[in-house]
């Protein structure tokens, strides 16, 4: 016997299953039409910055497009009546959800899909940060190491920054180190408070994920994990979670591409790679790969 709560509400139940609902521990919802109008979000991403209203730290105009780590997904989020329609029909009662846009996106925020408003239906609105090394934007690095040097360079900043700080609070004595919303944030990351959640599906995405954590003592998570049965020992010994996403790959083409007839059998046959056909060893190495 379970004592009734004041105020519960009670719902005739005869002959129905009950059942748990299913978390979707990594996505958009609720975020997807979003537009950050904050004004320092706009300067990071390449706008002009006034230097006497928002002084860079601790280098003149240190570059962090696509950096923002102070966004929280939870000031925005759209978690009333129509948000997650579709996932309560499939079965879903919970939602994490994060920023789209950036390396650094944000903060995760979880709400349950009750359909109240979004202040009785957070959960939790202060989650994981989430990195995302393989976005592109503009005024982003374009090479594959670009992404990491950016990432490892923003957290030498704000390790820099909460030195800077932390000296001043002891000693009182110098300049006032200026305040910077994305460096600030990024203190209980580097002291272990915060988890960081970096999106990695290769094998190498994952390994250099596991070694920018390593350099920097963070607290990782890895989402995506495609090929991260590859790297499970490393995962095991380092205590890294992983949160696996479903978007499995499409069934590749195994069948023998049709044969031209007629007048394209007397045209000069294209490239295969430049027809989108490959080689049949090929086709059926990446079918076993794909099962």
């Amino acid at each position: 016997e379970i004592p009734i709560p004041p105020g519960a509400r009670v719902v005739e139940l005869a002959g129905a299953w009950v059942y748990p609902g299913f978390v979707d521990a990594f996505g958009h919802l609720g975020l997807e039409e979003v537009e950050w109008p904050d004004a320092l979000v706009a300067a990071r991403a390449g706008r002009t910055i006034d230097p006497l209203e928002d002084p860079p730290v601790p280098m003149p105009d240190p570059p962090s497009a696509g950096l923002y780590p102070d966004r929280s997904a939870a000031v925005v989020l759209s978690a009333g009546a129509e948000a997650g329609a579709a996932h309560r029909k499939a079965g879903i009662g919970l939602v994490t959800t994060c920023p789209k846009e950036g390396f650094l996106r944000g903060t995760t925020a979880v709400f349950a899909l009750s359909g109240r408003p979004r202040r009785e239906a957070m959960v939790s609105a202060g989650g994981a940060l989430v990195a995302n090394p393989g976005w592109r934007g503009k005024g982003s690095p374009s090479t594959a190491m670009g992404p990491l040097a950016h990432l490892r360079q923003v957290l030498l900043d704000a390790r820099r920054y909460g030195d800077l700080h932390d000296r001043y609070r002891r000693t009182g004595s110098g300049p006032r180190p200026p305040w910077d919303p994305a460096l600030e944030a990024l203190g209980p990351v580097l002291t272990g408070e915060r988890r960081v959640w970096i999106e990695a599906s290769t094998e190498n995405e994952i390994r250099r994920a596991l070694d920018l954590a390593a350099e920097f003592g963070l607290r990782v998570a890895i989402v995506g994990g495609l090929e991260s049965h590859a790297v499970a020992e490393r995962l095991a010994a380092d205590g890294v979670p992983v949160i696996l996403r479903l978007d499995w790959p499409e069934d590749p083409e195994t069948a023998k591409p049709k044969k031209p007839e007629g007048k394209e059998a007397d045209a000069k046959k294209p490239d295969a790679a430049a027809a989108g056909e490959l080689p049949p060893r090929v086709r059926e190495e990446r079918r076993r790969d794909w099962e």
